[in-house]
Order: C-alpha cells, then sequence, then structure tokens
C-alpha cells in the first residue's frame, strides 16, 4: 500500500469560488522577463508570490520624491541603483539552476522539469549588458560630483 504525501508544497491550489484547481507553478522565463523589463517596480517578485516587490516600489517613491526636490542627476544615480539591482535580481533567477527553480517556485512539476530555454538566456545576456551599462553611469557621475562638485 503506497501513501500519497499531501505537503502544501506538492498540491495544486484550489479556488473555493469556482472549485477548478489552479497552477502555482511559476515559469522562469517570464519571471526572468518581467524582472528585467518591469523590475525595477518589482514586478517579478510579485509574480512569484513574494512580499519583496512592495520594497521596491517604496524605493521607487521614496527615490522620486528625493529627485524631486533635487537635481537631475540624483534621480539618474537613484534610479541608476533600483534597475542595477533589477538586473542583478534577473540574473540571479536566471542562473537558478532549474531543480532548485523547481523546488522553490514550480512545487508541483517534477524534480527534472526543464525551466531554461532560449528565451531565458537572452534575457540574462540583455540583463549582464543593460546592468553592466547602469553601474557604469552610477560611477561616472559619482565620480563626476567628486572630482569637479557637479555632475551634468
Amino acid at each position: 500500500m503506497t501513501t500519497m504525501s499531501s505537503t502544501p508544497e506538492s498540491c495544486p491550489v484550489k479556488n473555493e469560488s469556482t472549485d477548478k484547481v489552479r497552477n502555482i507553478n511559476k515559469s522562469k522565463t517570464v519571471a526572468v522577463w518581467l524582472a528585467l523589463l518591469f523590475g525595477t517596480a518589482g514586478f517579478h517578485w510579485f509574480y512569484l508570490g513574494r512580499s519583496r516587490g512592495w520594497a521596491y516600489i517604496a524605493y521607487l517613491l521614496l527615490a522620486t520624491g528625493l529627485s524631486l526636490r533635487g537635481t537631475d542627476w540624483l534621480y539618474l544615480l537613484l534610479f541608476g541603483v533600483s534597475f542595477f539591482a533589477s538586473a542583478v535580481d534577473t540574473l540571479y533567477l536566471g542562473l537558478m539552476p532549474d531543480e532548485r527553480w523547481n523546488l522553490k517556485f514550480a512545487p508541483g512539476a517534477p524534480p527534472d522539469t526543464r525551466q531554461s530555454n532560449g528565451l531565458t538566456v537572452t534575457a540574462l545576456a540583455l540583463a549582464l549588458g543593460l546592468g553592466v551599462t547602469a553601474l557604469m553611469t552610477m560611477l561616472a557621475i559619482v565620480f563626476q560630483w567628486y572630482f569637479t562638485g557637479t555632475a551634468a
């Protein structure tokens, strides 16, 4: 006689209002593209069911508020930090091994299910290039401000 595990990680979520079973598995490709395109607002964390996305929104509101009181270079610097963080999140999520992804974000899928594909790799390449560009822009602004006392 075999017993079935009824742990919450391996069970689909049942919607009481419609009595339909909805899949809780999250796509790695969708999460990576959300992190790349809308990562500054934390949309990828909302998609993955994490409340961490609110920290990104709070940072953007704070950065916008500070920038309205300051100059344009301050906004570029603060937005650059946010954009760099979203590029790092894109790389973190995209380079996560598929087995670990399935355990964390796709518990209903078999552990050996492939989550990475060509679109994931494309997003990783773009994130690497855009993240380095954001980092170099932030460094240029900081060095210009430090050495000249003003920033463009």
